[in-house]
């Protein structure tokens, strides 16, 4: 006999801020779910032309991307390149330590590329594994049809008897679930003590006597005796369309600092100071960048990367790295900063903490037939500088005062000098 799962919580999806003008729908990895493991983030992605996620590393951690609608294009400094169309899976574990873009692939008057992003923990056996990816095609994912009006995509575990292809280094099961008509049911089984959510994409569904819309992440129990999970379809017509993820929690410590994902503060430090120095994984990051994503050509600064609310983590105790101070030109070139990032701040002696805490960050290249592109990103800058500039003057660190702002003629002319003197 099979007992059905019930909703403990219910997590509406908030949208934010990410990666460069993009806007993304969060839920796990928000203020208001912060821990479900292994999971660590969840979010539903829309991403227009001139926004997306450039050049970023991760450790100890799989991302992955399932494609709902549109294109998305992605690289890594291993030289794996490729593009993901409508339904198509990107499953990459990033072990020891990756840096890729991932860009949205946007033509006039096509279709905005949309999707979800989901972040696993790794059990910390598997964190200093060598970077693999698992890729689907729509075409190659199974789908189940326990009944007619029932489809399930099995990306990764079992249903009805079908089978995913993807193999995680953890227990995960992935599945998208289509509920066609208004009287559609399923009954989705889940192994025991698993942590299991729901995530709905359209229509609204329907558990025990609870009934959920579209946008929101629905955290099921776990007690002994409950093998799934029964999911009804809620709404007079249409379709009703989810996910539904199951994980084995790992019974471990999570000390996160953006895309690094490990188990002690010590760790994190380490990741930092690997990815710093082009080493233990991150050896190929060397001048490397993506080939074809313009918007920031290499975003070498994790802060950068970081969501608007990654202040909360504090708030929470979860670690975060404090940052040595930049005394010298010597001191800029082991935290491998760009010459005109260098010059600048050791003018103005800004350490890289504070850079690091106001978002700071310059583009690695410059593209000259980009003229249009730069200004925008030197405008940003200037505003960078300016918080900046605040945050120096609340720490009075030297009692210097505040750092003295560059106009944007001054701040062009410097970094394009600085530019042609490293390429000479």
């Amino acid at each position: 006999m099979t007992s059905s799962r019930t909703i403990v919580k219910a997590v509406r999806a908030i949208a934010q801020a990410e990666g460069a003008g993009a806007v993304v729908k969060r839920s796990i990895g928000s203020s208001s779910l912060r821990s479900l493991s292994p999971f660590l983030m969840l979010d539903e992605f829309a991403v227009g032309k001139d926004a997306g996620f450039p050049d970023h590393p991760h450790r100890g951690m799989a991302t992955v991307t399932y494609l709902l609608e549109g294109q998305f294009e992605h690289e890594d400094f291993a030289g794996h390149r490729g593009k993901l169309g409508p339904g198509d899976l990107q499953w990459m574990i990033a072990g020891r330590g990756i840096v890729h873009a991932e860009m949205p692939v946007v033509t006039k008057g096509g279709v905005t590329p949309r999707g979800l992003q989901l972040w696993i923990d790794l059990p910390e056996a598997e964190k200093d594994c060598e970077p693999d990816y698992q890729e689907q095609s729509a075409q190659e994912i199974s789908t189940a049809h326990p009944s007619e009006d029932v489809e399930i995509r099995v990306i990764s575990g079992e249903s009805h008897g079908v089978n995913g292809k993807v193999r995680h280094k953890g227990g995960c099961h992935y599945y998208d679930i289509r509920l066609k008509s208004p009287t559609s049911s399923v009954f989705q089984t889940i192994p025991q003590g698993w942590t299991a959510f729901i995530y709905t994409l359209t229509g609204s569904l329907q558990i025990g006597d609870q009934t959920h819309p579209a946008s929101t992440t629905l955290v099921l129990s776990s007690q002994v005796g409950q093998d799934g999970v029964e999911i009804k379809a809620a709404q007079a017509e249409g379709e009703t369309r989810f996910v539904l993820i199951a994980g084995e929690p790992l019974n471990q410590p999570v000390v996160q600092h953006g895309p690094f994902v490990v188990t002690s503060r010590a760790k994190v430090i380490e990741a930092f100071r690997d990815y710093q120095f082009f080493q233990n994984g991150f050896e190929r990051a060397k001048g490397w960048a993506n080939r074809s994503f313009c918007i920031l050509p290499s975003n070498q600064h994790v802060s950068a990367y970081m969501s608007p609310s990654h202040d909360e983590h504090e708030k929470e105790k979860i670690h975060r790295v404090e940052y040595p101070a930049i005394a010298s030109q010597e001191d800029m070139k082991a935290h491998r900063l760009p010459l005109a990032y260098r010059d600048l701040c050791s003018k103005h002696l800004i350490t890289l903490n504070q850079c690091r805490k106001a978002e700071y960050f310059l583009p690695w290249k410059c593209h000259a037939e980009k003229e249009d592109w730069e200004i925008c990103q030197y405008k940003d800058f200037l505003r960078r500088m300016r918080k900046a500039t605040r945050l120096r003057a609340e720490a009075k660190e030297d009692g210097s005062g505040p750092i003295p702002l560059l106009d944007t003629v001054r701040t062009l002319n410097a970094v394009k000098a600085a530019e042609r003197n490293q390429e000479d």
